[in-house]
């Protein structure tokens, strides 16, 4: 089971290294600013891209089919099973990152990863993880670590061991696409629906997509409202019911994989063979 994005980094460092001094205009479209477009001749082949994050040391961390890419504004670094023994295989599929600088990865077969200073570290079966299938690996607000997993739903590293949250009778789907946090410290699950842990609770609320499909991606605006990336579709919550973010006759062009928001409070969505698109009025 993918998941995958298919687009170059076409408007990406736009958004990510510009510096603070240039804004970018929300009455023009993104055809009349400078574009960077960046292929196998510039040492990055558009691999299928399942995850972005950009450290604070600055550096911009891609999660791909062929491993973990590495960009520093000018180079692009690779690690894969080819030259990490660490790395099993070479899907990446989720990245974050906790307080003290260190990266972490979900990968689909070699469970957990975490990287500083150039040295990975492996968390798998072999240390208490149920499966090393990881859709979604998420640090939160308490440096937590969880692991949303194929099969065994989700885990938290506790004092260096994983504590397993499956089988639960009020659990619905076993398989974890995404986990986030939004500004009242409650974590929010996706999967064929929507999950939010309340704060100090260890219970699920659930809240039923109209359509059949998986959460691939979440994202919270600036007063905490979610967004859920499912299909073709951005969705959020009205007086909590579930509603349709989006009521223009667009096309995302296939599957949203990625929501994220900007440091300038830009939405970029990142679709399954349909690339990279920016939103900028009234979000």
């Amino acid at each position: 089971m993918k998941r995958s994005i298919r687009f170059y980094l076409y408007f990406t460092v736009i958004a990510i290294f510009c510096s603070e001094g240039f804004a970018l205009d929300p009455t023009k479209s993104l055809l009349q600013y400078g574009r960077d477009v960046w292929q196998a001749k510039d040492g990055f082949t558009p691999f299928a891209i399942h995850a972005l994050h950009q450290t604070r040391d600055g550096y911009l961390w891609i999660g791909t089919d062929e491993g973990l890419v590495r960009f520093d504004g000018t180079q692009f670094t690779t690690f894969n099973k080819a030259n990490t023994k660490e790395l099993l295989v070479n899907a990446i599929v989720s990245l974050s990152e906790d307080d003290e600088g260190q990266l972490w990865m979900g990968t689909l077969g070699s469970g957990v990863l975490k990287y500083k200073n150039g040295i990975f570290t492996r968390f798998d079966t072999s240390t208490g993880l149920p499966t090393n299938n990881i859709f979604s690996i998420f640090v939160d607000s308490r440096n937590t670590v969880w692991a949303g997993m194929l099969n065994y739903g989700y885990a938290e590293l506790q004092d260096g061991k994983w504590k397993s949250h499956t089988a639960r009778a009020d659990f619905q789907f076993n398989n974890v696409h995404y986990i986030s946090e939004n500004i009242k410290h409650e974590l929010w699950f996706g999967f064929g629906n929507i999950g939010k842990k309340n704060k100090g609770s260890d219970t699920l609320q659930y809240y039923t997509i109209p359509k059949s499909g998986i959460i691939h991606t979440i994202c919270f605006l600036d007063d905490g409202t979610p967004l859920f990336g499912h299909r073709e579709e951005i969705y959020t919550l009205v007086n909590d019911s579930v509603r349709l973010f989006f009521n223009e006759e667009i096309s995302l062009g296939g599957n949203i994989r990625c929501l994220l928001r900007d440091r300038r409070g830009n939405l970029w969505i990142a679709s399954e063979g349909g690339g990279l698109f920016r939103y900028t009025n009234g979000v």
